[in-house]
């Protein structure tokens, strides 16, 4: 169980076909986000992440690992530092800062980290999950 101040970390990678299916799903066709925009400006460092898409992906955690199946997500906030890039490493954190036990919710800190630790997308949610953010699970909180 996810105790206060854990952080729980994943890496991630995204790949062209993603920005390609999250621009036919939002009608998001920035030429930022196409291949050929980067090869016609090399300078740009590669292909940009839709920013939406990058900070989407916290959302596989939420019902799956931490709280766990049932999850709500309550309220989401990002701020967008730097770019994320297409087939480029990236860490994806996320920090329990607080349980509420009355409400059964959790706030946690979220950040999108590059291979020399800068943060590109810093974030905070606040999930709900009846089932799993009890007193049973979190007595001393």
């Amino acid at each position: 169980m996810l105790q206060i101040n854990d952080i729980l970390t994943y890496e991630i990678v995204f790949h062209q076909e993603q920005l390609d299916c999250f621009s036919q799903i939002t009608g998001d066709y920035n030429p930022i986000h196409t291949q050929e925009y980067f090869e016609k400006h090399p300078e740009q460092g590669g292909v940009i992440v839709q920013g939406m898409l990058a900070a989407s992906k916290f959302g596989m955690v939420f019902g799956t690992e931490f709280p766990g199946s049932g999850t709500i997500n309550m309220e989401r906030s990002f701020t967008f530092l730097r770019p994320v890039f297409t087939e480029k490493p990236y860490s994806m954190n996320l920090k329990l800062t607080s349980v509420d036990i009355e409400n059964h919710t959790a706030t946690l800190k979220l950040a999108i980290k590059d291979k020399n630790n800068k943060t590109c997308i810093s974030g905070r949610t606040i999930v709900k999950n009846d089932q799993v953010l009890t007193k049973e699970n979190y007595p001393g909180e």
